[in-house]
């Protein structure tokens, strides 16, 4: 009986090793037709990112006029938005168009209107990317030598607290040496 037993084992032990090697075979085959596929089929320069939509609903920004003391600020209303709705941009054109949509009076509006009819003179898009509208936009509506004007800021003798709360002092200057690109703690607490 014990041999029996034995003998069934190892006919099972053999079957089962037919199996695996014909599945491995297959496994084999499989790869190989996949490896070939692959190599046959042109791959994208870069794959999308797909980013969760988010459930946040994200205020716009505010008008924008082209003040350069706004422009930061507006710049980075447009950018957290983008953040938190990218899900509502199907290309970067749509993103910069987006943002001339809030620049509607003054030197921001004959700015918007001079892209566009760059764009329709030209037939193609001013800006491809948000990153090239957003080093442009830096050039034309971002106060000029923000990091200079920090510094000099810093370095007058006349930079104290004056009649402003603790807290009002110490949020512009942390603004101040943010802009300055100061990093290091000595050079900070020397400026304080």
């Amino acid at each position: 009986m014990d041999q029996d037993r034995i003998e069934h084992l190892e006919e099972q032990v053999v079957e089962l090793k037919a199996q695996n090697e014909l599945m491995n075979n297959t496994l084999s085959t499989l790869i190989d037709k996949i490896d070939s596929l692959a190599a046959a089929t042109p791959r994208a320069i870069s794959t999308p990112i797909l980013v969760p939509k988010s459930h946040v609903k994200p205020s716009p920004p505010q008008e924008f006029s082209g003040d350069r003391a706004k422009g930061r600020a507006f710049l980075n209303s447009c950018e957290l938005y983008l953040q938190l709705a990218l899900h509502q941009f199907t290309s970067e054109h749509e993103k910069v168009s987006w943002a001339y949509s809030f620049m509607k009076s003054r030197h921001a509006a004959l700015f918007v209107n001079r892209m566009l009819r760059l764009e329709m003179r030209n037939n193609k898009v001013q800006y491809a990317t948000w990153a090239e509208f957003r080093k442009v936009f830096q050039e034309e509506f971002c106060p000029k030598n923000e990091a200079q004007i920090a510094l000099a800021k810093l370095e007058m003798a006349g930079y104290y607290q004056g009649r402003r709360t603790m807290d009002e002092y110490i949020d512009e200057f942390q603004d101040l040496i943010d802009q300055a690109g100061y990093t290091e703690g000595l050079g900070i607490v020397t400026k304080f």
